[in-house]
């Protein structure tokens, strides 16, 4: 993302999300953004046969802030139980230097 042009970045959280859906889906993973379930909406969900990892993006905040939503929005839960491995990702978008500031992950 460094790499793109200054002037065609848009300084909010779902230019970066878009950036992100579209590497995953160009890598052939199974991507979904914009997930709805009982309490709010998972930015993205990259669903393999094996694993679900659920995405939380953030601009000038934190990893660790991404986390807590998706834990405390348990994002995750209509997954609990399909026999998969569930990650949680926290990413945080530095607007300044226009790329990944931190990410973050653990296994629910």
């Amino acid at each position: 993302m460094a790499g793109v042009p200054y002037d065609i970045i848009k300084q909010t959280e779902n230019y970066y999300q878009n950036v992100a859906h579209l590497i995953f889906s160009m890598l052939g993973l199974g991507c979904r953004s914009e997930v709805k379930i009982a309490d709010g909406r998972i930015d993205t969900l990259v669903e393999t046969k094996n694993f679900v990892y659920c995405f939380e993006f953030k601009i000038n905040k934190t990893a660790d802030e991404a986390l807590a939503q998706i834990d405390t929005k348990e994002y995750l839960l209509p997954w609990t139980g399909s026999g998969k491995k569930l990650f949680k990702v926290g990413v945080n978008f530095d607007s300044e230097k226009r790329n990944i500031g931190e990410w973050k992950y653990t296994t629910a």
